[in-house]
């Protein structure tokens, strides 16, 4: 299994709050794997798209560090973890009784599902930079659509981007219960402006609203 490897060599396991969607504020094991099938411009984790610069474990490895945290809410973070979706499930099977969150960028399909796996999918929009073709996969959006423990997390640049997160809902039919809109930014102040209007217009369209809890403890510090 690649994963991200931090600043001082050692593999980005850690254990902190979730930051972002339904479970924001749990405590949580962070698994981030490298590698990543697209190049967002606003991106938090560039360094796992140098695949060079990964560190490789065994599986039974990744369990053992996990393990050290007494904490069975696991979220696997990348980079895309779903291009390693074999090691993925060889993980899973090895941690029975845990809950995991799978964050992915919605272009490949899971190909597995159950009660113990929600998936966190964000969609990218125009405002990511990567093309239509590569970012807008319609089997994964049904896919993901018909899961019942899966939900969708679009990044919100502008007022602008509103348009297109709701042609996305009219073009596949997206419930609106499954949908969080969050805010663009790894800036506090930034962050805190763009959160004002954001989260009137969840209101006024019935959308679900999350921060990004982690800019606000921690701002940029890697491994929290």
């Amino acid at each position: 299994m690649k994963l991200s490897r931090l600043e001082n060599g050692q593999p980005e396991i850690f254990y902190s709050l979730q930051g972002e969607g339904p479970t924001l504020g749990k405590p949580s094991v962070f698994v981030r794997l490298a590698q990543c099938n697209l190049k967002c411009s606003y991106c938090d984790s560039k360094h796992t798209w140098d695949i060079s610069q990964a560190i490789e474990l065994d599986i039974k490895e990744v369990v053992k560090e996990i393990k050290k945290f007494n904490c069975n809410n696991l979220v696997i973070t990348g980079g895309e973890p779903l291009l390693q979706i074999k090691e993925v499930w060889e993980l899973m099977y090895d941690l029975p009784g845990y809950l995991f969150e799978i964050e992915t960028n919605g272009t490949i399909i899971p190909s597995f599902s159950n009660s113990q796996i929600r998936y966190n999918v964000s969609p990218k929009l125009e405002n990511s930079y990567n093309q239509k073709e590569n970012r807008e996969k319609e089997e994964v959006y049904q896919w993901h659509i018909n899961n019942e423990n899966s939900i969708f997390k679009f990044v919100v640049n502008k007022k602008e981007d509103l348009q297109e997160v709701l042609e996305l809902i009219e073009k596949y039919k997206i419930p609106r219960n499954k949908i969080y809109l969050m805010a663009e930014g790894i800036d506090e102040q930034i962050l805190k402006e763009k959160e004002q209007w954001l989260a009137q217009i969840c209101l006024d369209y019935q959308l679900n609203f999350t921060t990004r809890l982690h800019i606000k403890l921690w701002k940029n510090q890697r491994g929290k």
